[in-house]
């Protein structure tokens, strides 16, 4: 079983039997474990930025979705622990103890807040930057098939009569195969332009214009 795994096992497990009210050593434990929590959230998101920042295939943003799913557990207890106090006794909230406490919670529940909310927009940020310049390798690498069909389509077979016949339809079926590439590419380019947020409606009919045109090619080739 994986850290991850066992991490929300112990959590939901073993912090359901908190119920209203907290004794200060089961506080003290679930501080512990937002200690934790907080310790593993800073080390995933310490090594994307240090080894996968510029990874533009996106190995490592799992990374940020675990730094987060960290951020978001320590928060989880961080608000359950202040929801308790809200319903201690004032005899009891007024303990030093429990004073500590409020004020560590309020500062790690901002602290966590704004974390979350950096990594939610760093994983958007990330998966954007790894949409475009897919879209865009996959853009260049179609219009270079294509290219090399258009030069191949202007530059016919020279072979002996008796060789003409069949040398023209190995000719066709390379040329009609480039097209194929460059329809699998273009078709690619297209697929994760879609997956940026908000990509503009004129570049995407540019691609499907773009497949459009290569299906074509397709079909008029394998038809010749």
């Amino acid at each position: 079983i994986s850290m991850h795994f066992f991490r929300l096992f112990i959590y939901f497990i073993f912090f359901p039997a908190i119920l209203v009210s907290l004794e200060e050593k089961e506080c003290l434990e679930m501080l512990g474990w937002i200690k934790k929590e907080w310790e593993y959230c800073c080390k995933w998101e310490r090594e994307y930025d240090a080894i996968f920042k510029d990874d533009l295939e996106g190995h490592g943003l799992h990374r940020l979705k675990e730094a987060c799913f960290c951020c978001e557990r320590a928060l989880n207890m961080t608000v359950k622990i202040l929801r308790n106090i809200a319903k201690t006794t004032s005899d009891d909230i007024d303990k030093p103890f429990w004073v500590q406490v409020q004020d560590e919670c309020i500062g790690n529940r901002m602290l966590l807040e704004s974390t979350l909310t950096n990594l939610q927009r760093k994983i958007v940020r990330s998966q954007l930057v790894i949409h475009r310049d897919r879209a865009q390798k996959y853009y260049n690498e179609s219009l270079e098939k294509e290219k090399k069909a258009r030069k191949k389509q202007d530059l016919p077979p020279t072979t002996p009569p008796w060789l003409y016949i069949q040398d023209q339809i190995n000719h066709l079926n390379e040329i009609a195969a480039l097209y194929r590439e460059a329809l699998q590419l273009s078709k690619l380019a297209l697929n994760e332009f879609l997956k940026i947020p908000g990509c503009d409606d004129k570049s995407t009919a540019m691609l499907k214009e773009l497949v459009a045109w290569h299906e074509s090619m397709v079909q008029a080739k394998e038809n010749e």
